[in-house]
C-alpha cells in the first residue's frame, strides 16, 4: 500500500532537516521537490519528476531549475553529515559496511563530458561507454535495518582522476563518521576487487574495522602471510587454495549450490 501524499512529504521534510546548516531553504524546497517527484513518478528524468510536483507548465524551465539545484548541492558536507546521523541510528549494534562497484553505461552517449570505457563482467555485463560508480550501505546485524552511505559516480577521463583505489579511499574517508560514532563492531564487506593489502591495514589500523573479502581460490591464488600461534609473523607463505582446503574440515555453516557461471556444485 502506498501511503498518502501528506506522509510522503514528511518523512521527506524530516529527512532533509538534518542538512539545513549546509543548504539554503530555497535549495533545500528544490530537494525535497525532486525527492518527492521521484517518487511519485518512479523516474529519474528531471522533465517527468516536474510534471507530477511542479504547477508550472514550462518542462525546460523545471528541468534548468533542477539542474542547477543539483549542480550546487555540497554532496561531500552532506554525506559526512549523512553518515554521522546513521551512526547514531546504528550505535547499540554490529554493522555490516558493503562495498561494491558498478558502472552507469550511456549506450547512445557521444558528447556527454568525460565518458569512459566502463567494465562490469557481472552476470555477462558487457563493457561500455559510460561512468564507474562505487557505493556503500550499512546493514544493521540485529535490527536488519539497510540505509545508503554514498553512491560515487567518477570517470577514468577526468583531470582529477589518478586510480580507482584512490576515488575509492576518498569515499571511504568522508563516511570515517560513521566508523567512529560506536564501540560496536563496524566490518567492511568487500568483493575480490577490492584485495590489497594496503587497504586492509588502513580499515584495521587506522579505521578500527574488520573486513571480510572475497578472495581467488583457484590455482593462481595469491600468497597470505599467516601469523603463528604466539602472534609473529611466520616464515612461509600459503596461498588462499593451501589454506582453504586445510580449513576446509574445521568450517561451520557449509552449503552446496549449483554455480550458473561455472555450471558445476559448489561448496
Amino acid at each position: 500500500m502506498i501511503p498518502p501524499r501528506s506522509e510522503i512529504c514528511k518523512e521527506i521534510f524530516n529527512c532533509t532537516t538534518k542538512f539545513n546548516s549546509v543548504l539554503s531553504r530555497p535549495h533545500q524546497a528544490n530537494l525535497r521537490e525532486l525527492l518527492l517527484g521521484a517518487m511519485i513518478s518512479g523516474s529519474s528524468y528531471l522533465s517527468d519528476i516536474g510534471k507530477v510536483t511542479s504547477s508550472r507548465n514550462c518542462v525546460r524551465k523545471n528541468t534548468e531549475r533542477f539542474s542547477q539545484s543539483l549542480f550546487k548541492l555540497p554532496t561531500d558536507k552532506m554525506i559526512r553529515i549523512n553518515a554521522a546521523s546513521l551512526a547514531t541510528r546504528f550505535k547499540n549494534e554490529p554493522v555490516l559496511i558493503i562495498l561494491d562497484g558498478g558502472d552507469v553505461q550511456k549506450k547512445y552517449a557521444r558528447e556527454m563530458e568525460n565518458l569512459c570505457a566502463a567494465p562490469d563482467g557481472s552476470n555477462k555485463h558487457e563493457a561500455g561507454n559510460g561512468y564507474c560508480t562505487f557505493g556503500a550501505m550499512a546493514y544493521g546485524l540485529e535490527s536488519k535495518n539497510i540505509a545508503p552511505l554514498y553512491h560515487h559516480l567518477y570517470s577514468f577521463e577526468s583531470e582529477d582522476f589518478k586510480s580507482q583505489s584512490l576515488e575509492q579511499q576518498a569515499m571511504i574517508k568522508l563516511i570515517e563518521p560513521f566508523y567512529r560514532g560506536s564501540t560496536q563492531d563496524r566490518i567492511i564487506v568487500e568483493d575480490r576487487g577490492g584485495d590489497d593489502v594496503k587497504k586492509f591495514l588502513y580499515y584495521t589500523q587506522e579505521l578500527g574495522c574488520g573486513f571480510i573479502i572475497r578472495l581467488n581460490a583457484g590455482k593462481k591464488s595469491r600468497l597470505l602471510q599467516v601469523d603463528n600461534s604466539e602472534g609473529e609473523k611466520a616464515d612461509n607463505k600459503f596461498s588462499v587454495r593451501t589454506l582453504a582446503d586445510s580449513l576446509k574440515n574445521v568450517a561451520g555453516n557449509s552449503r552446496s549450490y549449483r554455480n550458473k557461471k561455472l555450471k558445476m556444485k559448489l561448496i
